[in-house]
Order: structure tokens, then C-alpha cells, then sequence
């Protein structure tokens, strides 16, 4: 009689342990084996112990807590925003779940919306108008490639990605096929008007003391 094979070991889904065993030290943790996570099981994550959880496709992305800096650009760009926004709109600092498809859930540091879109709601469900994000060594490649094009592809309207180790500001506007980038560095000012219009300096997004940041009216 031959032997019988060992039974395969039961799948199982990638826990919130495993997870934290390949991250602590790197911002990208795949399901293993084809493994998926839904995005109901992001749910299922701590709020408070100093990670961000996003899903993109189905692959868990774990990201370290910000440095001050990355807060501080971050803040002032929720800042200048919040004090051009109209009605209608509004500005949310992150994290905020973004669902852009069935395995698709990130949290960009800031974004507008349409306020008529969140009232009520646990997370954002409608492509924001715009989505900003502040690079940092442990993101810096999935904000620039992976990220955009999820954004892009969800129907999100503008894309900025700060860069506070220059600084530098780079906006990505978003209509049908086309794409219009801009670029700002230092102490250059970028005049936007998409979402709305608004004045920044790379510089001022960073420096200590007071942020020199405008409205354009």
C-alpha cells in the first residue's frame, strides 16, 4: 500500500500578526499565496497603535507613523485649502478610508470632496475632487507610481504629491485621457485653480514659524 500524502495545509487569510512580522521594517506587505484581504477586514485593524492600513487590489500596504515634517507640510496644506475652500466643498486631513473599487482602499493625507457626498458617511465612497500626498521614504514609490494610477483609475480629479525633503509641490490634473503636470520648487509660488483657486510656496509648506501660504480670490 503506498503512503498517503500529507494533507496541504488550510489556507487561511494573512493576519493582523503576520502582517506586522513583515512590515515593522519595510511599507509593503503582499498576501501571501494569492491571499486577498476584503476591504471589510481593514475594519478589523487598530486605529491607534502607529500604522496606516490601505488596500490596493487586494495587496495590504502598512505604512510607519509620519515623521513632524511630513505632519507640518501636510497641516499646511490642509490649512491653505480649508481657507480657500467654497461651499460645497470640503477639505479633510487624513487618514480617511478612499474606497475606489471592491479591493481598493486607501488613505491619502489630504483630500476634498463634495460635502454633499460624506454627510453621514463612514467613509469616502465618490472619487474625490482632490487627493494630496505627503512623500516619505517608506512611500515615496507606491505614492508615485501605484497610488497615481489608482487614483487616476478610480476617477479621482487632481493628484498633488508634496515633497517636503526639497520641498517641492507636484500637481496632476485629471480629465477624461488627458493629464497636465505642474511643478513647483523651493520658493516658487504655484498658482492652482483646480480644485478650486489657491496660492502655495514649497518652501513655506516646511520652513519653522509662520506657513506663507494665500487664497487666490
Amino acid at each position: 500500500m503506498s503512503a498517503s500524502a500529507p494533507p496541504a495545509e488550510a489556507k487561511r487569510p494573512l493576519t493582523y500578526v503576520d502582517a506586522l512580522r513583515t512590515i515593522r521594517d519595510v511599507s509593503l506587505a503582499v498576501a501571501r499565496e494569492g491571499r486577498s484581504f476584503p476591504i471589510d477586514d481593514l475594519d478589523a485593524f487598530p486605529e491607534n497603535d502607529g500604522l496606516r492600513y490601505q488596500l490596493l487590489e487586494g495587496t495590504l500596504v502598512v505604512n510607519p507613523a509620519p515623521v513632524p515634517l511630513h505632519q507640518r507640510m501636510a497641516t499646511r496644506i490642509l490649512l491653505a485649502l480649508a481657507a480657500a475652500c467654497p461651499p460645497g466643498l470640503e477639505v479633510l486631513a487624513g487618514p480617511a478610508g478612499v474606497v475606489l473599487g471592491p479591493a481598493t482602499e486607501l488613505q491619502p493625507d489630504v483630500l476634498v470632496v463634495r460635502r454633499d457626498t460624506v454627510r453621514g458617511a463612514k467613509k469616502v465612497t465618490v472619487p474625490p475632487v482632490l487627493v494630496v500626498e505627503v512623500l516619505s521614504p517608506s512611500t515615496r514609490l507606491f505614492d508615485l507610481g501605484s497610488k497615481r494610477l489608482a487614483y487616476r483609475e478610480g476617477g479621482v480629479g487632481a493628484y498633488w504629491l508634496a515633497d517636503p525633503a526639497e520641498p517641492r509641490l507636484t500637481t496632476i490634473e485629471w480629465s477624461g485621457d488627458d493629464e497636465v503636470e505642474r511643478t513647483a520648487a523651493g520658493a516658487e509660488t504655484i498658482e492652482l485653480d483646480l480644485p478650486f483657486p489657491v496660492a502655495l510656496r514649497p518652501q513655506a509648506l516646511v520652513d519653522d514659524g509662520a506657513s506663507h501660504v494665500r487664497a487666490r480670490r
